[in-house]
């Protein structure tokens, strides 16, 4: 007989397998009308319980090694990649289009991450720095 615990971990699994599901459905479906209406709806629905699992079974293997510290660094950096990323895959595309798409794009996260990188240590930690001195 399942325990109220067992069938917990049983509904949790099946639920985070189904959002995996429809985010695999997602990028696969290639149909214009869908890409461009309910496809990003979809995404977003299903990212729900895969984000909520994430943090709340931290522990589990899928999620592991989200706490490994290079990928923590790099979470630290994300929104600083987000935001240089498309600038610099776009200059590379520019000033080298005769290099393959492949190797731009790891040059392009390659100085993508060290311009996040150097952003995060000389200005976004020490601005960080001088706010707290001066709010207090």
């Amino acid at each position: 007989m399942d325990t109220p615990l067992a069938t917990s971990k049983a509904v949790e699994v099946g639920v985070l397998t189904a959002s995996l599901g429809v985010l695999m459905f997602c990028f696969v479906y290639r149909e214009p009308a869908f890409r461009e209406t309910y496809r990003y709806t979809l995404q977003g629905i299903a990212l729900l319980p895969v984000f909520y699992f994430a943090v709340l079974r931290s522990h589990w293997p899928v999620f592991r090694w989200l706490d490994w510290r290079p990928v923590r660094y790099v979470g630290t950096l994300s929104y600083t990649l987000y935001l240089v990323h498309l600038v610099v895959l776009y200059s590379l595309e520019y000033c080298l289009p005769q290099v393959s798409s492949v190797l731009r794009g790891i040059a392009g996260a390659i100085i993508s991450t060290g311009m996040a990188a150097l952003s995060y240590h000389y200005m976004e930690r020490p601005l960080a720095r001088l706010r707290k001195k001066y709010s207090e």
